[in-house]
């Protein structure tokens, strides 16, 4: 028999419990548990969470719950297949309340179990070749789960060699972000970061760019009350699965930043230089990168451009230096387009730095950061249509649009499971500039 979804952010606990370590037993938290957080983040190269306990028969010293135990997790909205799931290291126990005398709380904080490894694992190695080489190497000889590495855009330009002195495989990946090159997007904005399915090394550009080719996951719409809108009539294709249409009601929406000239001139995404100098040679070189004509080189979340006509632009405002070694690099030169890579990646991850959004929508468990999604953002003004099927008029022309998923809080609660997106956009439907 199929299953039924009966209301919104309906979720299946299927597995919650605890596990000691070294002697095996395991505790089901699921009575315990009073609310559950996930949090996804492409900034964040593991996945996070904890959980509030409601404890009155003093598990946690009878178990005991020492912080030092694995979290089985397993939840699923009915009717997908998949699931959020996995054992986390738990790390901490924080905000331990007494309650009555017989009841306290609590919250247990949990980390992936390769976050919680990443602090004592180090490598002690010189890689040298095409970096998304590189990144499969480390990740297959260092990270022990059973999770996979998606590598955008292969197989890289770039090539490197350096040595990782006692690093971690964060710090590792970190380093290789900042000096990557795509194959066929040239995209060097790289990001190391954990979904509920796999690990991802990927540019946002490229992550864009594939979804646009390929489809994106799903269109939320803000709805005025009493007013049931059509679901996807925005012209994408959508490749998330099917749910009844309360399910992309956006519940509530925060602009906490739409524009900010000032912190887009000092972050140098508008304009910036690269100083730079060859400690083998003695070489100086000196490279300016002006955004604004390079912009519709870019692959963004809809063509409209976010920089405004007639801003101001100094690259002097923002200058990186690097250090440059001819003698370990010895078999490629540091032309201008090895020192563009640096300013390309500046200005590009600064364009999510603008129209970022947070919205709470209901909760699933199949979406995953790193996807596109369209919001259908109201209009501010007058509606004089009868008929609400047409909003050609009722929809912001700048704001609705696709949106890349930044980050995502799951809040599993008593009354249901709901998600708290952060929701960003580097293009618009209609240019605010030339």
């Amino acid at each position: 028999m199929a299953e039924l979804i009966y209301k919104p952010g309906e979720v299946r606990i299927e597995n919650l419990a605890i596990t000691n370590a070294k002697t095996g037993d395991t505790l089901d938290l699921t009575n315990f548990a009073a609310e559950i957080n996930i949090y996804e983040d492409i900034f964040s190269p593991v996945i996070f969470g904890n959980i509030i306990i409601s404890d009155a028969v003093n598990a946690i010293n009878t178990f005991p719950i020492l912080g030092t135990e694995v979290i089985n997790l397993r939840l699923r909205t009915p009717q997908l297949g998949t699931a959020i799931e996995g054992d986390f290291q738990l790390y901490a126990i924080e905000d331990r309340q007494l309650l009555t005398d017989r009841e306290q709380s609590y919250r247990l904080a949990f980390i992936s179990r390769e976050g919680y490894r990443d602090q004592v694992t180090n490598i002690s190695k010189t890689f040298r070749g095409k970096t998304h080489e590189i990144a499969a190497e480390i990740f297959s000889e260092y990270v022990q789960l059973d999770k996979d590495l998606i590598i955008g855009d292969t197989p890289h330009q770039s090539k490197i060699t350096y040595t990782s002195n006692f690093w971690t495989v964060f710090r590792n990946f970190n380093f290789l972000s900042k000096r990557s090159k795509g194959a066929d997007l040239g995209a060097n904005d790289f990001l190391f970061f954990e979904t509920n399915s796999s690990f991802w090394w990927a540019s946002t550009e490229w992550l864009i760019d594939e979804q646009l080719k390929n489809g994106l996951f799903e269109e939320y719409i803000y709805e005025p009350p009493g007013v049931e809108l059509p679901r996807r009539v925005s012209g994408y294709n959508f490749v998330g699965a099917v749910l009844p249409p309360e399910f992309t009601q956006v519940e509530d929406i925060k602009i906490p930043k739409t524009m900010d000239l000032l912190e887009q001139q000092d972050s140098g995404f508008y304009s910036n230089g690269v100083r730079a100098f060859n400690f083998t040679t003695g070489e100086h070189f000196e490279k300016n990168f002006n955004a604004i004509e390079e912009w519709e080189k870019y692959v963004r979340t809809d063509k409209g451009s976010i920089i405004p006509a007639l801003v101001e632009k100094m690259p002097y405002s923002n200058v990186q230096f690097i250090p440059l070694n001819s003698w370990v690099h010895n078999d490629y030169e540091f032309d201008d387009e090895y020192l563009e890579n640096p300013s390309q990646r500046q200005t590009y991850s600064n364009s999510f730095k603008q129209f970022k959004f947070q919205m709470e929508v209901p909760g699933r468990t199949d979406i995953e950061v790193g996807k596109l999604i369209v919001v259908m953002f109201p209009n501010v003004k007058s509606k004089t249509i009868d008929d609400p099927q047409t909003m050609d008029m009722a929809f912001d022309e700048l704001l609705t649009g696709p949106y890349l998923v930044t980050a995502i809080n799951h809040k599993i609660d008593n009354a249901k499971h709901y998600m708290i997106l952060e929701i960003v956009k580097n293009g618009l439907t209609k240019s605010i500039g030339d």
